[in-house]
């Protein structure tokens, strides 16, 4: 439990914690103030703000905020009545920017060979710098009547362990603009400046995976989840799962750990971590998104479709698993829900199929693409054998005039709807109601049609 002690002019909200390999305790400083005004306005004011700033800096720490504030009031006397917070942090940033120029003002290409290899080593570093810098001197004189007031620099000294917004949004905008070293040395640097940045192992991770490095994308979603894991409060409420900000990290290394482990086929570390999922984190939605898959790529048809068909209605994607373990088990309702399936990823169905399909010009395209793309890395150990049973009813379903129809229909009123026509999107529910599709399968002649390996 903290605890306050004096330490010379200044007072110090301290923790005691047993060393693992000593057993012995040892002392960590969570905050110190530096006056009299400084400590006043934290147990008075600006009580609840300060609270806040030391709960999301050590989640795992228990405050007796009670007890902490009254020993705080009780020496008071111990501090001077101001302090120069502007000048400790300008000590502090100088110190930093200068230790940064003079190697970068004595790493001169032209006269050293080795610091030309030196600075494009770390070019992508450089380039993020220059940029950030940039972004700073533009935004310095901005004044913003949402910033909040500052003036014993509680955030500005006391940083979260992570990285400001602006810097990670434009990290994060390399990994999505598919500049994938640029982003990779980014979010290095970022975990290199504040090592318990989890977020920035994920974002490792999904480069990784991008780039068809899957074992090293196992490496850090397991680091995500283990940094995540530390950055929890004490006592997470059932409720609170993926709604608390704390527990995201830890949630997202799970899923992307287990959909890589599902990829590279090693299915029974998947379930286990689906597992954890379901009955740690409570997200038993997103397990059994996973072990839909899981399941159709080991042969477990019935438990494939039991998972896939609750969650057909949530998640559209789950339509294709569900009417391929269902085509695989002889189940006549399999042709209804891949003419679903298709009505909703038009586009992903002939990606899954090796079809050709026309380069994406919008949004939404490139979405169904990036869904058919996925569904045939994560069904990669069931699609192996190419003369299974669903695939020969999903190119019945495609080649099917009623369901080109359809889509025809489903294409213009996507225009529509860009266009802001009016009914255009209840028209766009209309063609993808499950009523629909069972009279489109009707139609098409496929309604109970069961395909074998024979068929195609």
């Amino acid at each position: 439990m903290p605890f306050v002690r004096v330490r010379g002019h200044q007072l110090a909200i301290l923790h005691g914690s047993r060393a693992v390999d000593t057993t012995a305790v040892e002392q960590k400083t969570l905050f110190t103030f530096y006056s009299r005004a400084e400590a006043e306005a934290a147990a008075g004011p600006r009580r609840h703000e300060l609270e806040q700033i030391l709960e999301e800096r050590h989640p795992q720490v228990r405050f007796d905020w009670k007890n902490v504030w009254k020993a705080v009031g009780e020496q008071l006397h111990a501090l001077p009545e101001s302090y120069d917070y502007q000048d400790r942090s300008r000590k502090r940033f100088e110190e930093g920017l200068r230790a940064f120029s003079r190697e970068l003002l004595v790493a001169d290409p032209r006269m050293q060979p080795q610091a030309g290899a030196l600075v494009e080593e770390h070019r992508h570093e450089l380039e993020l710098l220059a940029w950030l810098i940039s972004w700073r001197l533009q935004t310095a004189k901005e004044t913003d009547r949402f910033r909040r007031a500052d003036e014993f620099h509680w955030r500005f000294e006391a940083p979260a362990d992570g990285v400001s917004v602006d810097a990670e949004e434009h990290a994060v905008g390399l990994y999505e603009r598919g500049k994938y070293p640029e982003a990779d040395r980014a979010f290095r640097l970022f975990i290199a400046c504040f090592p318990s940045y989890a977020e920035g192992h994920n974002y490792l991770g999904l480069i990784a995976l991008a780039q068809g490095r899957l074992a090293d994308a196992v490496e850090e979603f397991r680091i995500t989840a283990e940094k995540g894991r530390r950055l929890f409060p004490k006592r997470i409420p059932k409720d609170s799962w993926w709604g608390d900000l704390a527990t995201r990290p830890y949630m997202r290394g799970l899923r992307n750990l287990t959909l890589t482990l599902n990829r590279l086929g090693r299915y029974d570390e998947a379930l286990q971590v689906c597992q954890t999922l379901e009955t740690e984190c409570h997200d038993d939605l997103a397990a059994d998104v996973f072990r839909s898959s899981i399941f159709l790529n080991t042969g477990r048809y019935a438990e494939a479709a039991v998972r896939s068909l609750r969650l057909v209605n949530l998640w559209p994607d789950e339509l294709f698993v569900a009417g391929f373990a269902l085509a695989e088990a002889g189940d006549p309702r399999a042709a209804t829900l891949l003419v679903r399936a298709v009505l909703h990823h038009p586009r992903a169905a002939q990606v899954v199929v090796g079809g050709r399909v026309p380069k994406a010009t919008t949004r939404d395209e490139w979405r169904d693409d990036d869904a058919g793309s996925s569904l045939r890395e994560n069904l990669a150990g069931w699609l192996r054998a190419r003369r299974r049973p669903g695939l020969i009813l999903l190119r019945k379903v495609l080649d099917a005039a009623p369901v080109r129809r359809a889509l025809t229909e489903l294409r213009e009123a996507e225009v529509a709807w860009r266009s802001n026509a009016p009914n255009a999107l209840d028209t766009l529910h209309q063609l993808r109601d499950p009523s629909q599709a069972e009279k489109l399968a009707r139609e098409a002649g496929l309604h109970g049609a069961v395909a074998t390996r024979d068929e195609g």
